[in-house]
């Protein structure tokens, strides 16, 4: 509690960027995504790289286009798994999901930015 939980306490972080990844992982995602076109010089590991991302999108693009939901595939199991768990015995903790206006009262859904797809 030296610290001052503004800056490191859920309750209290920006809601803007939409992202779960507090630590360094997404990083080290990429470089070793990236390892192969890092032996190559500039002009070559750059267009693979690029290469790389746009085929990334193209997939990631083609994957939503079949959504069938509004929601996203994956975070809707993960909402409907957290309401298989959300099963509060006292009430004290019990939070609302407003599935329309994308938020809830824990704030996770503004803090992670969910996708649906558009």
């Amino acid at each position: 509690m030296k610290q001052n939980p503004r800056h490191w306490h859920k309750a209290y972080f920006n809601t803007h960027p939409k992202c779960d990844i507090i630590d360094k992982n997404l990083t080290e995602t990429f470089n070793g995504w990236i390892l192969q076109a890092r032996t190559k010089a500039i002009i070559s590991m750059l267009d693979e790289m690029r290469v790389a991302i746009m085929r990334r999108v193209r997939e990631n693009r083609e994957y939503a286009d079949k959504w069938s939901e509004e929601i996203a595939p994956r975070v809707m199991k993960k909402l409907n798994d957290n309401k298989k768990e959300s099963e509060v015995v006292n009430g004290v903790d019990r939070h609302t999901v407003i599935l329309h206006d994308k938020r809830c009262s824990c704030r996770e859904w503004d803090l992670k930015g969910y996708p649906v797809h558009m």
